[in-house]
């Protein structure tokens, strides 16, 4: 119990100092009544009807499919049942979430409690006596079916995420009574295009389709059809006014709008263009976060706070770039010295991106989602790069951190599944928590010397990490503290550098053969008495060829083994290196200088393979692998992977030896769910299987094990997702509350 008591201590101060620092938007938010906490599970000798509340009653019509409450009173708030086996966090009627179509509240019933009906998908009609008087927090969070809610005039209060994820509905009607409505009460109704209050209502109105805060002109709630009022009643837009409207294609923001408020427009994916008017002088946090369709940004003449170049959106005093979108071009006149804050964040368009050395420094997820982001180059004139400032930038496959930077923030480059390398050049002292956590495709690093501690998970889950590259000597590696969980790190190869930053050499080993596998492109070896540099001109040919195993070889240097025939050729004899299979065995000419490839006609006399040559050139000697069985695994497989709540997970198919017709099916729980080499589960609420099947038509070719993903349905897994989906990536929250568990 204490440890309950500290968690939620613990997020209501968290609350408390964001709602007073520069983030701003947390005005008015509303927290679960968390007195439920120690409400029990009601036990019910009939499972279609009981008590849940101190003077009501339930029952299910499993034939109409229509839930019924009774009585007089207070719902009991559905946040955290204890005494369940399972953990579940809903009210007793939850084994019919799925079915339930109707819902009927009789005159009585005083409350909407917290969760009741959340994740009723197939809800379709809700009915809502006068005697409501509060709908509390998520009471009706992903009830997709609802098309139209009518609040009676009886209701005072509705909480956050009351009616939040409610894709279908497209009508709400505020009664006259409402005088409290949380800023993310409506979040991600994508559907909606009518909004209304009732006369008479002392604290809003409605207008032009927005919710509209009469006394402060504030416009709380808008929608895809929203045409702000031009008459002077709006002066600001709130807290995620239209958050999550992903239909919203275009606004007209008027003039006298003198401020917008933090994740205003969070989320509007289809929002093309903005215009910001002279009379704007407040843009709050992440106003336009995850606007990934955003081509324009335009701010008008005479704005005394802002400008904009290039579709990018500058605070003009401090030279911050606060915004910017897919076809943003920073300006290198100087005008930008900072990337804010979210600049870029979810701007899943970005593909490319410049930054001019006039910056000096990158905020706190400024590129945070940007998976289309394949290239980025870092000036040598920044000095910082915020906490996560790269997260999820999957496409990005090589880095480079310049020695001008002296500070790289928690989880940077976290879960950038497609970088492949990545350079440190900076004089850091630490690599911190989640650097380059899950960079599953993360092979080669380079540490620099100035490094003297590696945190935790910082080379989390990058088991393709094979080389690591010190710029220092080992003694000085072996000196840096590394914490737990860095395990691929640890085990990786290491190259040490001298002072010059040259190789140190590598053991040499004698004989003819110069061996590579295709992935190591560097090193010294010795080749009959005399010492070759291998690099770029031997690995583009075991690139060339795609081997299994590749040796390489300059008959110039060859003692023994050549012989002059009478047509003016050289015939080779070549002993085939131990394992190698002679049926299996073939000879390539490698002409470095074009990289063409060329196949002799060789024979294999035991021991030798045997070709006539007039090249005194490069060769190579190739086993070619046997034909392969198709194969799929799913990429980073785990035979159990938990996860928290509403984690959207997307999984990515590898297959090897497919035909050209074959298609990947994906499987979720045992039933076919669709074809390709991705497939996303979104925001999962229960715990599921998945598999991917290679198949031909009808013929399945090859399966992947079937993964387990455990959805951590507890109470403090959803006040995670509730507070995560308030206020996006809080770290200091999470694990505040994980600490208690």
């Amino acid at each position: 119990m204490t440890k309950i008591i500290r968690a939620i201590s613990i997020l209501l101060v968290t609350v408390l100092l964001f709602g007073a620092a520069p983030l701003g938007g947390f005005v008015g938010l509303e927290l679960p009544d968390f007195s439920a906490l120690f409400v029990t599970k009601a036990q019910a000798a009939d499972p279609t009807s009981g008590t849940y509340g101190d003077n009501l009653t339930w029952r299910y019509n499993e034939t109409t499919k229509t839930l019924t409450i009774s009585g007089t009173g207070m719902m009991f708030d559905s946040i955290a049942i204890f005494n369940d086996p399972e953990g579940l966090t809903t009210a007793p009627w939850h084994v019919y979430y799925n079915s339930m179509v109707s819902l009927i509240i009789e005159d009585g019933v005083e409350s909407i409690g917290s969760l009741a009906f959340s994740g009723c998908t197939g809800l379709r009609n809700i009915t809502i006596p006068p005697t409501v008087t509060s709908i509390h927090w998520s009471a009706f969070d992903g009830c997709v079916g609802l098309t139209s809610v009518t609040i009676p005039n009886s209701v005072t209060r509705i909480d956050s995420l009351a009616f939040s994820d409610c894709t279908g509905l497209t009508s709400v009607m505020i009664g006259s009574g409402v005088t409290s409505l949380a800023d993310s009460a409506f979040n991600y109704c994508s559907g909606l295009t009518n909004i209304k209050v009732a006369s008479g209502n002392p604290v809003y109105h409605s207008a032009g389709n927005c919710l509209i805060k009469t006394a402060n002109k504030e416009l709380v709630l808008g929608c895809k059809t929203s045409v702000i009022p031009s008459d002077g009643s709006v002066t600001s837009i709130g807290y995620s006014a239209f958050y999550g409207c992903t239909g919203l294609m275009s606004i007209t923001i008027q003039d006298g709008v003198t401020s917008i408020g933090g994740s205003a427009f969070f989320g509007c994916t289809s929002l093309t263009s903005i215009t910001i008017p002279d009379s704007v002088t407040s843009i709050g946090y992440g106003a336009f976060s995850g606007c990934k369709g955003l081509t324009s940004i335009t701010v008008a003449s005479g704005n005394p706070v802002y400008c904009s170049a290039g579709n990018c959106l500058i605070q003009t005093t401090n030279k911050k770039l606060v915004l910017g979108c897919r076809t943003s071009v920073m300006p290198s006149d100087g005008s930008v010295t900072s990337i804010g804050d979210s600049a870029f964040s979810g701007c899943t368009g970005l593909t490319s991106v410049t930054i001019p050395d006039s910056v000096t420094s990158i905020g706190d997820s400024a590129f945070f989602g940007c998976t289309g982001l394949t290239s980025v180059t870092i000036p040598d004139s920044v000095t910082s790069i915020g906490d996560e400032a790269f997260c999820y930038c999957r496409a990005l496959t090589r880095i480079t951190i310049p020695d001008s930077v002296t500070s790289i923030g928690y989880y940077a480059f976290s879960d950038c599944t497609g970088l492949m390398s990545a350079t440190i050049q900076a004089r850091v002292a630490y690599i911190l928590t989640g650097t380059f956590s899950d960079c599953t495709g993360l092979t080669i690093v380079s540490i620099p010397n100035s490094v003297t501690s590696i945190n935790m998970y910082a080379f989390d889950n990058c088991d393709a990490l094979a080389d690591v590259y010190y710029q220092g000597t080992e003694d000085e590696w072996n000196a840096i503290r590394i914490s737990t969980d860095n395990d691929a790190l640890v085990n990786a190869r290491k190259h040490y550098l001298d002072s010059m930053g040259m190789e140190e050499v590598l053991e040499p080993q004698t004989g003819i053969w110069l061996q590579f596998d295709g992935t190591q492109n560097s090193g010294r070896i010795s080749l009959e008495a005399e010492r070759v540099t291998a690099g770029e001109d031997y690995s583009f040919a075991a690139s060339l060829l795609g081997t299994k195993s590749l040796a390489m070889f300059d008959i110039k240097l060859l003692k023994d083994g050549l012989e002059t025939q009478p047509n003016g050729k050289i015939k080779v004899k070549i002993p085939l290196p131990e394992g190698y299979d002679p049926t299996r065995t073939f000879v390539y000419h490698v002409n470095t200088e074009t990289g063409a490839v060329e196949k002799m006609n060789a024979t294999y006399e035991p021991p030798y393979m045997v070709f006539e040559t007039d090249h005194f050139s490069y060769y190579a000697i190739v086993e070619e692998a046997p034909a392969a069985q198709p194969t799929i695994t799913i990429k980073n497989f785990t035979a159990t992977k938990p996860v928290d709540y509403k984690t959207t997970i997307t999984f990515t198919a590898v297959s090897e030896n497919a035909p050209d017709d074959a298609t990947v099916h994906w499987f979720i729980d045992g039933k076919d769910v669709g074809t390709g080499e991705q497939y996303t589960k979104d925001k999962a609420t229960a715990s599921y299987t998945v598999q991917c099947k290679l198949m031909q038509g009808n013929t399945v070719l090859a399966e992947s094990e079937i993964e387990n993903v455990q959805v951590n349905t507890g109470f403090f897994a959803k006040l995670i997702a509730f507070f995560k989906g308030l206020f996006g990536s809080l770290p200091i929250i999470t694990q505040a509350i994980k600490e208690t568990m």
